[in-house]
């Protein structure tokens, strides 16, 4: 805070002595004049008094409410324009501060840096405001004193200012409408129509007469549009009353039409007479006498050696020369000029030309006849007056729009601080922040990004209005420092200060996003950061129609704005926050209350020993109706003697330590005194805010019960596994019989098959071929029993597999048939049987596919897995077989479920931990052929 002046005076309002001499200090050691009052009552004496500049009031004042004080602080005309800064206790209390009447206010307890930051902004503020009000006063004197009429209308064509004499002639009019001055209607119609036209960019100049107390005056006026910010707010218009000038104009062409019979005046008079010759270059016929004050005798002109035209300044000449041609044309018989000339010393003078034709008898021009009068000094006053006019225009709009750049700004502020302690919901916040900001402000665009955590520092936009025809869609900004980065936004967030492209179609910063601007209007950007507790969390985003739109005190107004959007946007997520937790320990404590009720196990609770909860299980299992039964009652009651001691050991120890009790057996005692054996738990817990005990425990009388039973069943089985085993042993020893002389007599058939194929012909060969299938099918049979014997009695030891060898050791077995197949460098878990589940589904294919199948072999990698795929273009599964097929004993249509074979296949693949299952080699087209698959693990 700068050294402010001794006229600074601030009045402390508050309780606290001591902190309100350590802020008075404070405020003292920075060039303030600080005067303290120590209750209400003397505060707003002293106020009256004294007048300062600004006053902090602490609400806690001791004599009255400290906002009562503040609302008639501001109900006094002495002291209801100096601004009030409340000291509150809470922050809920800022709404209370403003509705009183506060300009701001700083929590307690003081923070001194913060609370003198704020004395400074106001001081400021209130310096500036009297600057203003100074220049405005200054500026409505001058407009009032001018010597010519002045006034100024809004857009509604209402008078907002009027000068004095504008006053004397038409009354006070401001606030007024044209349509209200009780004009002729033809003046209110053109009134209108001239007001229509500047509103729409036209500057109006012209001349008119009005009678003026029984006189009739001659008027020039200028109306011209007032312009902020490329927009049209109003007009403003001037008068001039040159009756004087028109009358004097009229006496000089009086006097010419006598000019030969006051010849002799004229000579004296400043006025030259000339008489040309209506040829090139004017020749002068005649020439006055006083055309020597231009350096010139008579003769010069009259002997032919110098035409009037050469005299004519250079820059005039053809346009003068224009000008009587075209009068000429027009048969007119005077007319009037204005143009420069040259002197004989080379001088150049204004002069006024006025001209009568003279024409023969046949109509020809024979003559010009003209008096020149020197107008150098009233064209130079011309010259200064309309300089002066335009400055004063200049000035007039310069200040008006400045005036009118700052009471906007003022009003976002006012209108932004109000949203802020309205609102109850962060997005309509941000929604209306952005609207006002639009809607008072008139910019194109406003909106609000906030800085995403993400790895690419997204700046995710989540408010905006005006004009935006999807602009923050087509734009990505981050807040990283990278090319998308470094323009106002990004800037502002990394910085924490506000960042501006004063031009975005030069500045290069702005380079990602120029074309998008530039294509909607938009000409300069600001953005302001938005600053939590400990980071900048976003950034409040204005776009303007105009470069250079954002100057000092813009930028400071809008620095206070996107503090005060902060504040209200940190405020409402607390609030929402509180709220959350507070939902979600309401919605903790019904779910809990909830699961205790309905809990199937018995809870209750007792402290000091005292029962003070009971769930509706526990009643039941204690035989109870209702709680009073057990509410008030001593804990004690309800344990069996047996385990008084032990009880009272657990619950001294709980309420000591804060342990708990693990799950033990008991007994506990029923209200009728029957003994219960129970599973009980405790632990220490807090109960409506009080240290107790919380019990938990389940009747399990049925199931110690049960248990003695299941010890009995349990030696009854313990019997039966023992015969069991022993019958399997000899089935085992039976089966092994069996398979041996069953394989070997197979074996022995088979042979005389073949010799009885070699040894007969015809018909009774293809008997014996199909008594060898029936034997070799007889054989596999034996073969799967066995892989499944010693599947169901080996245990399962998995190891690595080479799988692409044992693929190709089953491939080699079928020399006949077609393969396609991929090398693979895979090792799986499995055992020696793995080449059976390959031998099955590749010796099916072969077998029912006929003798063009051919058979695809595929392996593909899936964490941790391999799905194998044996696909052929065979007959195919059908969809409603496609389950049944590895079922035990199912005879399929397709001849692979012959009864084991894929039966055998499923328990290999579920014995390595995979799955099996069988789909269409062309989805949707059984007919196509089938396509198994099945997975397995990889080996470490």
């Amino acid at each position: 805070m700068s050294t402010q002046s001794l006229s600074d005076t601030i009045l402390i309002i508050g309780s606290d002595p001591a902190g309100t001499d350590v802020l008075a200090g404070h405020l003292t050691d920075h060039g303030v004049r600080v005067l303290v009052a120590g209750d209400g009552e003397t505060g707003i004496r002293m106020a009256g008094d004294a007048r300062p500049a600004l006053i902090l009031l602490d609400t806690s004042v001791p004599d009255m409410d400290g906002f009562a004080v503040c609302r008639r602080l501001k109900a006094d005309a002495a002291t209801q324009d100096i601004p009030v800064i409340v000291l509150i206790a809470a922050l809920e209390e800022k709404a209370a501060g403003f509705h009183a009447g506060a300009a701001d206010y700083s929590i307690k307890p003081i923070q001194r840096e913060e609370v003198v930051a704020r004395v400074a902004t106001h001081l400021r503020l209130q310096r500036l405001t009297r600057e203003i009000r100074e220049a405005d006063a200054r500026l409505y004197a001058l407009i009032d004193n001018l010597p010519l009429e002045f006034w100024a209308l809004d857009r509604s064509l209402r008078y907002t200012l009027q000068n004095a004499a504008s006053r004397a002639h038409f009354g006070d009019v401001v606030g007024r409408r044209i349509d209200d001055l009780g004009l002729r209607p033809e003046v209110a119609a053109l009134w209108a129509e001239q007001d229509a036209k500047v509103l729409q960019g036209e500057v109006i100049r012209g001349e008119y007469e009005r009678m003026l107390e029984g006189e009739r005056r001659v008027y020039k006026n200028f109306i011209a549009p007032v312009i902020v910010d490329d927009a049209t707010v109003g007009i403003a218009g001037v008068a001039l009353d040159v009756t004087d000038c028109a009358r004097a104009e009229e006496e000089r062409e009086s006097a010419l039409e006598n000019l030969q019979e006051l010849e002799t005046i004229i000579n004296r008079s400043p006025a030259v007479v000339f008489l040309w010759r209506a040829e090139e270059g004017w020749p002068a016929e005649y020439v006055s006498e006083n055309v020597s004050q231009l350096g010139y005798a008579p003769a010069d002109f009259t002997s032919g050696r110098i035409p009037y035209a050469r005299i004519i300044h250079p820059d005039d000449r053809e346009r003068v020369a224009a000008e009587v041609s075209r009068h000429s044309r027009e048969g007119r018989d005077e007319f009037a000029q204005e143009y420069r000339i040259l002197t004989a010393s080379g001088d150049v003078l204004w002069i006024d030309d006025r001209t009568w034709i003279r024409r023969g008898p046949d109509g020809a021009i024979t003559h010009y006849q003209g008096i020149v009068l020197d107008i150098t000094e009233r064209k130079t006053a011309e010259e200064a007056l309309q300089k002066a006019r335009s400055e004063l225009e200049r000035r007039v709009i310069e200040r008006t729009a400045e005036l009118a750049k700052i009471n906007r700004m003022l009003s976002i502020l006012s209108e932004c601080n109000q949203a802020v302690v309205r609102a109850t919901e962060e997005p309509a916040l941000l929604q209306e922040i952005c609207r006002i900001i639009v809607d008072v402000g008139g910019y194109p665009l406003a909106w609000i990004g906030f800085a995403e955590e993400d790895a690419a520092r997204t700046v995710r936009p989540a408010a905006s209005a005006g004009f935006e025809d999807g602009y923050l869609e087509t734009v990505t900004i981050t807040w990283a420092d990278t090319g998308r980065g470094r323009g106002p936004t990004g800037t502002a967030i990394r910085s924490g200060r506000p960042a501006i492209a004063s031009d975005v179609s030069t500045d290069p910063a702005f380079a990602p996003w120029r074309d998008e601007a530039v294509r909607r209007g938009y000409a300069s950007s600001i953005a302001l950061p938005l600053h939590g507790d400990e980071r900048v969390f976003g950034a409040l985003n204005i776009n303007a129609a105009v470069p250079d739109a954002f100057h000092t005190g813009e930028v400071h107004l809008l620095e206070e704005l996107a503090g005060d959007l902060a504040f209200g946007i940190r405020s409402l997520r607390e609030k929402a926050e509180r709220k959350k937790t507070e939902e979600a320990l309401r919605e903790s404590e019904e779910r809990y209350r909830f699961l205790v009720e309905f809990l199937p196990d018995a809870v209750a609770v007792h402290r000091d020993g005292t029962v003070v909860y009971v769930n509706p299980a526990g009643i039941r299992l204690l035989g109870g109706k209702s709680p009073e039964d057990f509410l008030g009652r001593p804990a004690y009651q309800f344990v069996h003697p047996e385990f008084l001691n032990l009880v009272d050991e657990q619950i001294r120890r709980m309420q000591q330590e804060g342990t708990e009790t693990p799950l033990f057996e008991q007994k506990l005692r029923t209200l009728n005194g029957r003994s219960l054996d129970v599973e009980i738990a405790a632990s220490p817990i807090l109960y409506q805010g009080l240290p107790s005990i919380l019990v938990v425990f389940r009747d399990v009388t049925e199931r110690k019960q049960a248990e003695e039973t299941l010890r009995r069943h349990t030696r009854e089985l313990a019997r039966l596994h023992r015969d069991l085993a022993s019958a399997n042993r000899e089935a085992n020893l039976y089966l092994d019989i069996l398979t041996h002389d069953i394989r070997n007599t197979e074996n022995v058939s088979n042979l005389y098959a073949d010799l009885l194929i070699d040894a007969l012909e015809g018909e009774a060969v293809g008997y014996v071929k199909k008594l060898q299938r029936s034997i070799q099918k007889s054989i596999d049979i034996l073969r799967t029993v066995s892989t499944i014997r010693r599947i169901h009695r080996a245990p399962s030891e998995l190891k690595p597999m080479d799988l692409d060898a044992v693929i190709r050791g089953v491939i080699d077995d079928f020399p006949s048939g077609t393969f396609l197949y991929e090398e693979t460098h895979i090792s799986v878990l499995a055992d020696d049987l793995l080449s059976v589940i390959f031998t099955n589904l590749i010796g099916n294919a072969v077998k029912f596919g006929g003798p063009d199948v051919t058979i695809t072999v595929r392996v593909d990698e899936e964490d941790g897995f391999v799905r194998v795929t044996v696909a052929d273009t065979g007959p195919g599964v059908p969809d409603e077989e496609k389950e049944a097929i590895f079922h035990r004993y199912e005879q399929q249509k397709r001849g692979v479920g012959e009864g084991l074979g894929l039966y055998l296949v499923q328990i290999l693949v579920e014995r390595y931990g995979g799955e099996v299952w069988v789909e269409d080699r062309v989805p949707g087209h059984p007919e196509e052929g089938a396509a198994f698959r099945f997975t397995l693990r990889t080996a470490p």
